[in-house]
C-alpha cells in the first residue's frame, strides 16, 4: 500500500516560511508563540481561504492578523505590512 501526503509537506514548509517572516517582523521572545494557520470560510462574502497569524505572549491577550488569501499566496511583503510600523512583541505599552 502506498500512502500519499496530499501536499502536507509543501503546506508545512509554506507555513514555516510564513512563520519565519512573522518572527522576523514581530521579534518574539523565546517564550512567545507565533502561530500561522490557513482557515476556510463558508460565510457569505468571506474569501474561501484566509491566513491567520496569531502572536501569543503569556499574560497578554493574543494579537491576530488576517490576510485574506491562501497561505501559499502570502508574501513576505504582506507580513511586513501587518500592524503598526515598527511595532514588535517587545512593545508592551504600545498597541499593535
Amino acid at each position: 500500500m502506498r500512502l500519499r501526503n496530499f501536499g502536507l509537506a509543501e503546506t508545512v514548509e509554506t507555513q514555516m516560511r510564513v512563520r519565519e517572516w512573522a518572527e522576523d517582523r514581530f521579534k518574539p521572545d523565546d517564550d512567545d508563540i507565533v502561530m500561522v494557520t490557513q482557515i476556510e470560510c463558508g460565510q457569505p462574502g468571506c474569501p474561501p481561504l484566509e491566513t491567520v497569524i496569531a502572536l501569543m505572549r503569556e499574560g497578554r491577550a493574543p494579537v491576530k492578523f488576517k490576510l485574506y488569501k491562501a497561505l501559499a499566496e502570502v508574501t513576505e511583503q504582506d507580513v511586513k505590512r501587518l500592524g503598526k510600523p515598527g511595532w514588535t512583541m517587545q512593545d508592551e505599552g504600545r498597541g499593535w
